[in-house]
């Protein structure tokens, strides 16, 4: 906690964190505010503002974290809601690429591509099994980052979480760490491969800048915490008069995510512009509907539970799951009907799988040239 006395290195610390906090916290509202103003696309725009709120959040929490140290290590599962709210907006971008909303279209020419680092695999975008994995893979976090707070809040309770400790795996903290980064990493791994594989096909929406801001949030402050872990092993970071060792590198880490969640702040503004969303007139009316839908997390709940009778059938060696689907004419677009394939066993979308049949099944008729 930041004491009473003079302006040592801990204080400095803490006001600079405290002006860069209200800098970001200034910039995000404005630009929420903007989309807020002009909600017209409502399936992208719940996804932008939840993205939006990431580096007010990030700059809040670390900031706070100066005096309720203990608080800040429950409150990182931040990021799970970034990577996950970036998939289905990217989805969304995808759906509405084609003529008519026909995502088939999109896809007809993807052939089939390795694996990003692991060549020696390949996967064919077309098959359902790829946007299901891929849906599995990001919304995982979604669970395992909580859950890993939630035991972390326990073991603590129980004296056995000692951050202090480091990664020894005598206490809870190596455990929860390890679990929670190999999560992390299975969640980008994931949006990277569905990201090259649409990102032809959504280029006039510039998905570079989106996905650079998505990355930085998520790979940055994780990295940072690891460099300054290795210092304080080290003892190249060190216990003060009235700090110890682990108090100091938390509140350099602090201070270093307030700072950059300025330059985040600015990047995503940049990266999710609302001019494209003016001149429409807004779907939800005022800034408190629009905040109120950006948070209401059914969607994701949704997205999660709608990929369990897929798995049941695919283990059931349902042949139907292991062929190409089809797209359903709906107003709302969902991770399965973007990708044109089987929702399976009905779940909330009806489909019959007694009545699947796959584009490839469609007779292609060549019309004679003359030479």
């Amino acid at each position: 906690p930041v004491e009473s006395g003079g302006w040592d290195a801990f204080k400095v610390e803490w006001a600079i964190s405290g002006i860069c906090c209200l800098v970001t916290i200034l910039i995000t509202l404005w630009s929420v505010v903007n989309h807020s103003r002009h909600y017209v696309v409502r399936d992208e725009q719940r996804q932008i503002l939840r993205i939006l709120y990431m580096p007010a959040v990030f700059s809040l929490v670390s900031f706070l974290s100066f005096h309720y140290y203990d608080g800040y290590t429950y409150f990182s599962l931040i990021d799970s809601v970034t990577i996950s709210a970036f998939l289905l907006l990217l989805v969304q971008y995808v759906a509405k690429s084609t003529m008519g909303g026909d995502i088939h279209d999109a896809l007809a020419m993807k052939e089939k591509r390795k694996m990003p680092l692991f060549t020696c695999f390949r996967y064919r975008p077309t098959k359902p099994y790829f946007v299901h994995a891929i849906k599995w893979s990001v919304l995982q976090f979604v669970i395992i980052r909580p859950l890993g707070s939630l035991v972390g809040i326990i073991c603590e309770a129980a004296d056995v979480f000692c951050e202090s400790e480091g990664m020894d795996l005598h206490y809870a903290y190596g455990y929860i760490n390890i679990i929670t980064l190999i999560s992390m990493i299975i969640a980008m791994y994931g949006l990277i491969v569905f990201f090259l594989v649409v990102k032809s096909n959504i280029e006039e929406r510039k998905p570079l800048k989106k996905f650079i801001s998505v990355k930085f949030i998520v790979f940055v402050p994780t990295l940072q915490s690891f460099v300054l872990s290795f210092l304080k092993r080290k003892d190249i970071i060190k216990a003060t008069d009235s700090l110890t060792a682990t108090e100091v590198m938390n509140g350099i880490n602090s201070m270093l995510i307030c700072l950059e969640t300025v330059f985040l702040g600015f990047l995503m503004r940049s990266a999710y512009n609302v001019s494209e969303y003016k001149n429409h007139n807004p779907l939800v009316k005022g800034f408190i509907g629009a905040i109120l839908d950006s948070i209401n997390p059914l969607d994701f709940l949704y997205e999660i539970a709608s990929s369990l009778p897929f798995f049941a059938q695919h283990n059931q060696a349902d042949p139907a799951t292991r062929g190409r689907g089809f797209q359903q004419n709906r107003r709302h677009v969902s991770f399965s009907e973007a990708f044109n394939v089987d929702n399976s066993a009905g779940y909330s979308e009806r489909v019959d799988l007694g009545h699947y049949r796959s584009p490839s099944s469609v007779p292609l008729t060549v019309e004679p040239q003359e030479v």
